[in-house]
Order: structure tokens, then C-alpha cells, then sequence
């Protein structure tokens, strides 16, 4: 068996950013072309948002930010920077600072919609814009977590032990792919000098005595967790008018991951495999039969067992 596993400097201060359409050009290269597509799904607006929203509401500096709607201006998307003002250490109020917003003609800082502008509220606001700016043609760790995720997925990888490492079998031919685009991102993205960039590796479980079991229970643990949340999502959605197309279509492509998953892992799930796989292979047909959320129901092999639900909380302690 191997385990690939990923790390992409989130812990670490030296991680700057790396240039989105070379890193793109690497996942194309061993045919991820998911991934790459991911990396180049960017543009201003959405980089401004996923920047704004990073910003905790209880900053050192009593600031916060805010999102804004202008629907009588060009925003497409518009945060506004706030000045929180507190008295006896109660929080009384914010002031209007300054906005942050992206437009037909690109981010911009302007004037607050009333009362004056406040110069740390502004000096906040252009560091967003930059931010914004640089993560349109730079990806940070959470773009290229996102990339390695999709990878991950296209690959039909089984998640282990946590969202940095997955689980291919050494003999399948997609399982090359991810080591050498993975080793390939460690070639080019990663300082050895200096320990910076994207951290990647590649570990191979070799014997079949304590790594080997070790392994096998935390495959064994995703899987009761995929499974568990899979019948909570059935037992939410049976019967119910309100389920979208494409929730269902999402539910269909993940089921039938997990199948295939489960089917190239057997080895590892011991006595458990036949009992996961039919309980995978149920929840694949009901999502399959169903063409719309009013016609779901939940199987009757995973219909209401109270050990499913308990599962399925310590599954979420762990999280």
C-alpha cells in the first residue's frame, strides 16, 4: 500500500505563495486536469471575498470588516472596514471606516457611504486590496490545498487520518500519477535551503505487522465516518421536494467514490469489508433510483440503528 500524503506550509511562516498558472501547468502534466481547472477558477471578486472573510470580527486593533451592499453602485462585491467602539469594555458600536469593493474595473478603496474615513481602517483596507490582487495570479495554501483535494478526488483517493494524506494502492496506475506530480510540486515549489513552499511526500507502508494495522483502522474509521454521514444526509433529504439537481448529483459522484474506493482498499478493512461495501453499494443505489429528493428513502440495512448515529458524532469529535 501507499499512502500519499501532502503538506503545503499552513503552519509555517516561510510559506509565501506560488504562481497559479505554473502550478496549474504541473497537475496538467500528469493529466489532473480538475485540479488545475481549480486554480485558475479566480478572478477579483473572488479573491476579494475569500480575503475579507479571513478577517476575525476581534482584531487587537478594533477593527472589523464587513460585508456590504450597494446595490446602487458598480460593486460587484463590496466589504466595509469598521472601527469598533467600545465603552467599560462593552461593546457599544462600529464606525464606518472605509470600503474595500471589486468592480468592472478591479479592486478599489473608497470613501465610506457615510461620515468620514478613518486612516487604520484605510491602511487595513488597502492591505486587503493587495492581498486580493497578489491572490488572483498567486495561489496561497488554502488554493493549493483546494488543488491537491481535487487531485485527490479525480484520483479516487480514500481520505486517511486527516485532509493532508490519502490512501491509493501502490499497484494502481493512478497512484504513479499523484507521486510524481507531488514529487514534482516539492521539486518546484519547495526551498530545501530554507524550508519553505510546498511540502510534499510520498510514504510507502511496507510491512504488514503495526503500520499495517495502524493503517487499516484509520481506513476503517473514514470509512464508518463517510458512511455514517452519507445516512444522515439520506434520512434529511428522503422524501423532500426540496432537494436541488445538483445536490443530487454531487451525492451520486461522492457514492460512487466511495464504492470504488472501498473496492480498491479491501485488503486493509479486514472483517469489515463485506459489511462496509454493501452499506456503501445501498447508499450508491438510492442515490442512483432517485431522480428526485421526494423519491430518496433510506435503505432498509441503514435505517435507524442508534450505533449509526453514535458513529457519526465521534466521528465529528474527532474533526
Amino acid at each position: 500500500m501507499t499512502i500519499l500524503a501532502y503538506q503545503t506550509g499552513v503552519l509555517y511562516p516561510g510559506f509565501v505563495d506560488a504562481d497559479r498558472q505554473a502550478l496549474a501547468r504541473v497537475f496538467e502534466r500528469f493529466g489532473f486536469l480538475g485540479a488545475a481547472r481549480r486554480l485558475r477558477d479566480i478572478d477579483p471578486h473572488r479573491a476579494l471575498s475569500s480575503v475579507a472573510r479571513r478577517i476575525g470580527s476581534h482584531r487587537k486593533d478594533s477593527l472589523r470588516v464587513q460585508p456590504l451592499a450597494l446595490r446602487s453602485l458598480d460593486h460587484v462585491v463590496a466589504f466595509q472596514v469598521e472601527k469598533i467602539v467600545q465603552q467599560d469594555r462593552e461593546l457599544a458600536g462600529a464606525v464606518a471606516g472605509t470600503r474595500v469593493f471589486s468592480s468592472a474595473r478591479g479592486l478599489s478603496v473608497g470613501a465610506p457611504v457615510s461620515g468620514p474615513a478613518i486612516p487604520d481602517c484605510i491602511a487595513l483596507a488597502e492591505r486587503l486590496r493587495r492581498r486580493a490582487d497578489r491572490l488572483t495570479t498567486h495561489a496561497d495554501t488554502r488554493a493549493v490545498s483546494r488543488a491537491v483535494n481535487a487531485m485527490s478526488d479525480e484520483a479516487r483517493a480514500f481520505r486517511f487520518i486527516s485532509k493532508g494524506a490519502y490512501m491509493l494502492p501502490g499497484s494502481d496506475a493512478v497512484a504513479v500519477r499523484v507521486a510524481g506530480c507531488l514529487r514534482a510540486l516539492r521539486v518546484e515549489f519547495y526551498d530545501e535551503e530554507r524550508r519553505i513552499g510546498i511540502r510534499a511526500a510520498v510514504v510507502e507502508v511496507i510491512d504488514h505487522n503495526e503500520n499495517f494495522r495502524a493503517v487499516s483502522d484509520a481506513v476503517t474509521d473514514e470509512a464508518e465516518r463517510q458512511i455514517a454521514l452519507f445516512v444522515e444526509h439520506l434520512q434529511a433529504e428522503s422524501g423532500s421536494d426540496s432537494v436541488r439537481p445538483e445536490t443530487l448529483a454531487k451525492r451520486r459522484r461522492a457514492a460512487s467514490s466511495l464504492v470504488e474506493s472501498l473496492t480498491a482498499l479491501s485488503v486493509l478493512l479486514g472483517t469489515s469489508a463485506a459489511r462496509l461495501a454493501r452499506e456503501a453499494a445501498a447508499i450508491q443505489g438510492a442515490y442512483e433510483t432517485a431522480r428526485s429528493g421526494a423519491e430518496l428513502s433510506v435503505p432498509l440495512e441503514l435505517s435507524g440503528p442508534t450505533d449509526r448515529r453514535r458513529a457519526l458524532r465521534a466521528a465529528r469529535a474527532h474533526l
